[in-house]
Formats: structure tokens, sequence, C-alpha cells
């Protein structure tokens, strides 16, 4: 499991598990996370998937521990051992800064998976 802390740069509140982030605010989850939602006004969802230590997804990345983060069409995977730790600011345009004690790598994950096709691929 890893643990969350997000920052919200952004005009608007954003909002993660139901929870409002108003501007120029922080939210840190004291518990250890697992799937997460971050919704962002005009910009959409942050999506973060706790993907354990499955192969489903071939990443470049040696941690055991990985989570699979989407927002606007992109991917990131974040690695990490033991207990991790993830940082994202949404800034005044509504990107997402993300920082980490793991490491993370860029994936393009395509969107439909058909019969022949094994595995998703990095």
């Amino acid at each position: 499991m890893y643990t969350l802390r997000i920052k919200n740069n952004y005009k608007y509140p954003v909002a993660a598990d139901s929870q409002t982030i108003d501007t120029s605010k922080e939210l840190e989850y004291p518990k250890s996370l697992g799937n997460l939602i971050i919704s962002i006004p005009g910009s959409g969802e942050i999506n973060l998937i706790d993907i354990g230590n499955s192969n489903i997804i071939e990443t470049p990345l040696k941690q055991t521990w990985k989570v699979l983060i989407s927002y606007q069409g992109n991917e990131i995977v974040f690695g990490y051992e033991g207990e991790g730790s993830l940082f994202v600011e949404i800034n005044e345009l509504g990107q997402a800064v993300l920082k980490s004690d793991g490491e993370m790598c860029r994936l393009k994950i395509p969107s439909f998976i058909l019969p022949n096709d094994r595995k998703i691929n990095s």
C-alpha cells in the first residue's frame, strides 16, 4: 500500500473520495491507499488503480508494488517497495504534477483489447 498527499493550486475545488479540496489547500490520507479517483472540474479525473504486484502491465520498473495513474488519456506507473509515498499537485492549469519516493514511468496503454491481444503492452 502507499500513502497519498494532494495539493490543489487549481482555480476550483477538486474532489477525492467524496472529500473536497479547496484552492490552496492540501489533503493527506492518513492510511495506506488502494484505488482512488481525483475529480478536477473542467479537466477530468485522475484514476489511481493499485495493480499490486501483478504483471498485467509490462513496465521497465523493478519495484514489486505498482499503481497505474491515468489522466486525460495519459498513463504513468508508480513503482515502490514496502510503503510508498505519492504526492499529486493540481497546478493552476489543472495539470497533475507528480512526485514520489519510488520510481515512475510513462506508458501508452490501449483503450481497447481485442481477442488476439495477449497482454497489455507499454
